[in-house]
């Protein structure tokens, strides 16, 4: 098929070259995300008051706030670039598909420590999920899900992070690890609680 140039002449002009470089700070998604979650929250509260006792609020609180300082890790500030500031390279030159063998020891371990905090809250705030298995793939699927948001912001605005596989795995590992913590400290408190009653 070809066109006809008469009667589609826009078609053949060149569209000037946009070359587009800012960057969106931390503050400017943070603190509307905290005015959101903290919004939700207070709405939540007033309708159902009887379904949020203070401990259950302070651990919301303390989730909402390790969301945000997660948010802040691994996606923030956001770096947005056009023309040639844009991303240049393959879609696939950033994607590291291979677990271990490029990983490194520093960035392994951060990211265990990371989801530490998510395998401690998360049973605390959903009961029913405290076997290893539910918590290891519910940590598997968020960090699944970073990666890909990292993915496609580099794609689309060249806010470039790395996605590796190494860090699904560790924030994994991190999880599992805050759940067994958790079990530990339950444990301990339920004895000590045994032995000091009357």
């Amino acid at each position: 098929m070809s066109w006809d140039r008469r009667r589609t002449p826009l078609a053949f002009v060149p569209l000037p070259r946009m070359d587009v470089f800012f960057t969106i700070p931390a503050a400017a998604v943070l603190v509307p995300a905290a005015l959101v979650l903290l919004t939700v929250l207070v709405v939540r509260v007033r309708r159902e008051p009887g379904r949020y006792p203070p401990a259950r609020l302070v651990l919301l609180v303390l989730a909402g706030g390790y969301a945000l300082g997660v948010l802040y890790v691994t996606l923030l500030p956001i770096q947005v670039g056009f023309g040639r500031y844009g991303f240049q390279n393959e879609w696939y030159a950033d994607i590291m598909p291979v677990p271990l063998v490029t990983a490194d020891l520093r960035s392994f371990s951060l990211n265990v420590l990371m989801m530490v905090p998510f395998g401690v809250l998360l049973p605390l705030l959903r009961p029913h999920v405290r076997t290893v298995r539910a918590v290891a793939g519910r940590a598997a699927l968020t960090s699944l899900s970073i990666e890909v948001t990292q993915l496609l912001s580099g794609w689309l605005l060249d806010n470039r992070h790395s996605v590796d596989i190494n860090d699904v795995l560790a924030n994994t590992i991190g999880a599992v690890l805050g759940l067994l913590c958790l079990r530990l400290v339950h444990r301990r408190w339920s004895l000590t609680t045994m032995h000091d009653a009357p």
